[in-house]
């Protein structure tokens, strides 16, 4: 529901589809459905697990966020700005309770779903369901303005969809998909392949070179697994030879590439970083940040960016925006449960469970240290996913 509710909205900008309140719509009554269910398991004693630390530092960090919420909305009010705290705490509260709940759940069943066929049909239909807005908007973009570049602006309307919402949905999507298909390395690669191409031309460079570099990994840990030669040793060796040779041709005809919208964004970023405009607007943004963090340390300043400038989103795009937004103490916190778990992951891996925890882990806490916000919701997912991951029974066939 949350993934092709994405797919929907961005169509919706475009105008094919009805827009609609997502947070009415879709995510607050799965938000309460889910807590129904748990609060249900948990009251029949069915659930295949009881709380264990990490979820206890996980609910007890979102309700201290909650807390921070409710002790800003009477100043954000009185400055003005009760729109813009609620679209806020959309991305910020309800947005990281909902994929945390998404975790815990899909956590739970992972390892007895994943070899069900009807399970590879639902993964298949969402990631197709994802795939969907990228190939529009790439084609519809050629058709009206003749140039290979994602539509994802309505130029009637004025509206933008989120574009790295999509391309970083679709990325932990097809980590999912890979998963899905333990026991058969090829479809992991089909599915890599293909993961690797929509991310391209989804116009995310952080989904695409992230996803990249994790997937590339999932399948080698994959390959060292089932033994393989080839994938163990030649495939990491071609990989980078081959890697490597493209970057010495697109660096040859840097002026060529700078003629497409879609390459030179792509792939300006990795052959001249410092005159990319995105880079440096980043830079901007974290060097006014400095002196948001000396100030408001230690209890932190909620939608600090919005008292600076009166906007959203002109904050630090890195992890240090949550400490900007919510103090030491949370996002301590916050920094302490992501590397726990990130131990627990690799546990999980040596002890035979496969990849997929650490994987999905690891290439949601490169996003958030790199290049997303306080405000991404993903890390919640994956840090949900990781702490119930081996509560289920193992269940699987070699399919």
């Amino acid at each position: 529901m949350y993934a092709v509710s994405i797919s929907y909205a961005d169509f919706a900008v475009l105008g094919n589809f009805k827009p609609i309140s997502l947070t009415v719509v879709v995510y607050i009554p799965l938000m309460l459905l889910m807590m129904g269910r748990s609060a249900i398991d948990t009251l029949l004693r069915r659930s295949h697990s009881g709380a264990n630390l990490y979820q206890i530092v996980g609910w007890s960090l979102l309700a201290c966020m909650a807390v921070l919420h409710a002790l800003w909305y009477p100043e954000v009010v009185r400055a003005g700005g009760e729109a813009d705290f609620w679209s806020n705490a959309a991305m910020t509260l309800l947005l990281p309770l909902l994929m945390w709940l998404i975790g815990l759940s899909i956590g739970r069943v992972y390892e007895n779903v994943r070899d069900v066929v009807s399970t590879r049909f639902m993964l298949w239909t969402v990631f197709l369901a994802l795939a969907a807005p990228v190939l529009y908007g790439v084609v519809a973009s050629m058709v009206r303005y003749g140039v290979v570049i994602l539509l994802f602006k309505n130029y009637e309307t004025g509206q933008s969809f989120n574009y790295l919402a999509l391309g970083d949905t679709l990325a932990v999507w097809s980590l999912l998909l890979m998963g899905a298909y333990r026991r058969i390395p090829r479809t992991q690669l089909l599915v890599y392949v293909i993961a690797s191409g929509l991310l391209f031309f989804s116009f995310s460079r952080a989904s695409f070179y992230l996803f990249l570099a994790w997937g590339g990994i999932y399948l080698w840990l994959s390959a060292m697994r089932h033994r393989s030669v080839v994938g163990t040793v030649v495939g990491p060796v071609l990989s980078a030879v081959v890697l490597g040779a493209v970057l010495l041709v697109l660096s040859e005809h840097q002026a060529t590439i700078g003629a497409s919208p879609l390459l030179n964004r792509m792939i300006s970023i990795v052959l001249s970083p410092g005159a990319d405009s995105s880079v440096q607007s980043r830079a901007v943004l974290l060097g006014a940040g400095w002196a948001v963090l000396r100030q408001d340390w230690l209890l932190g300043r909620y939608m600090s960016e919005w008292w600076q400038t009166g906007l959203l989103g002109d904050y630090i795009h890195n992890w240090l925006s949550f400490l900007a937004a919510y103090g030491i103490v949370p996002f301590a916190s916050f920094v302490a449960l992501a590397v726990a778990l990130a131990r627990r992951a690799r546990a999980l891996l040596a002890r035979g469970r496969g990849p997929l925890p650490l994987i999905t882990l690891l290439f949601c806490l490169s996003a958030i240290i790199l290049a997303r916000s306080y405000v991404w919701p993903q890390i919640w997912f994956a840090m949900g996913f990781v702490v119930t991951y081996t509560c289920g029974t193992v269940g699987e066939r070699k399919t």
